[in-house]
């Protein structure tokens, strides 16, 4: 017998193997990218949030007055800037169907258009005695689907970000 070569059944076995290996390899790459790219898409909508709070928080915690304390309307709040400049922050189309919605001011949207709000209110309590009135903004927010150029799949938008703070207020 001669075995200077490999046989057809053993060739067919070691693609085979190949292919498996091959398969599960890139399974994992697949897995990976998707994990990085909902990682970095929360990452993005936090920023956002995160820049949008810092602006509100600043505002309204050197506001002079704000218009209505205990406000019947929680999507929009109005106050005066330490300017004397009047300046509202309002929610805009705040949806759960995946479309464009954002935080207005007086002057422009605070929010990217890559990001929508599922929730958004803003609620005034009037001084109580010796303590001062408050606000306190509580925004969830989530990724567009299919935003960004490098969108891999829908899945990494089903994750939605709270963002919750409570800016009290100077009184003059």
């Amino acid at each position: 017998m001669n075995n200077k070569g490999f046989s057809l059944i053993e060739m067919l076995v070691v693609v085979t193997i190949f292919a498996i290996i091959s398969l599960i390899a890139s399974q994992a790459i697949i897995v990976t990218l998707i994990g990085t790219h909902k990682a970095d898409t929360i990452s993005k909508v936090r920023e956002n949030l995160d820049l949008a709070m810092g602006v509100m928080e600043r505002q309204l915690h050197n506001a002079k007055t704000i218009s209505q304390c205990q406000n019947n309307n929680t999507q929009q709040i109005t106050f005066t800037d330490q300017n004397d400049n009047p300046v509202t922050f309002s929610c805009v189309n705040v949806n759960n169907n995946n479309l464009p919605a954002n935080i207005a001011s007086s002057s422009g949207t605070l929010t990217s258009s890559d990001i929508t709000l599922t929730a958004c209110s803003f609620v005034c309590s009037p001084a109580v005695g010796n303590a001062p009135a408050y606000v306190t903004i509580n925004i969830t927010a989530k990724a567009l689907s299919g935003s960004g150029t490098n969108s891999i799949t829908g899945a990494q938008n089903n994750s939605s970000i709270t963002s919750t703070t409570q800016v009290t207020l100077r009184s003059y």
